[in-house]
């Protein structure tokens, strides 16, 4: 699913930071874990946006390719970013996934002006999941990994 924004000249869509839902873009995106964001939806401005329930992963798309998070809570988000509703599978995993797969999403983007996934090709991308327990486990072991690089820093 690709991205929305409500149109941002009509008031009513839009409130102060740290207020209404959350509308992510590309640069609200600084780590793994996404819960805030510079600009929040008014509840008029949720119901124009598409919408996605917690520990979905985002995917950037557009310019800024290889960005990628998770929502912590529920969350709309613009157009420059794809996003993955992991049903039956481990938010962690396929997030890990995508971030391994950035070179192949670097090469699928191509090299014009403004590099760009569009969403039939975004939708054919393919990744190998296993079961989910053992998705489970692999993407606990990269969360804990993920956790003690960011200590380390």
């Amino acid at each position: 699913m690709t991205g929305n924004t409500p149109k941002t000249k009509e008031k009513e869509n839009w409130t102060i930071e740290g207020e209404g839902y959350i509308w992510i873009t590309p640069t609200d995106i600084d780590g793994l874990l996404t819960s805030k964001s510079a600009r929040n939806l008014t509840e008029t401005g949720w119901k124009k946006s598409r919408q996605l329930p917690p520990n979905s992963v985002l995917i950037t798309s557009i310019a800024s390719i290889g960005k990628n998070t998770i929502n912590t809570v529920p969350a709309a988000f613009n157009q420059q970013i794809n996003a993955i509703i992991p049903e039956n599978n481990d938010a962690y995993f396929i997030l890990s996934a995508m971030v391994n797969c950035e070179q192949d999403f670097a090469e699928l983007a191509g090299q014009t002006a403004v590099p760009i996934i569009n969403k039939t090709t975004f939708s054919e991308f393919e990744i190998f999941t296993p079961t989910l327990p053992e998705q489970q486990k692999i993407g606990a072991l990269f969360r804990r990994l993920d956790r003690l690089i960011t200590l380390h820093k």
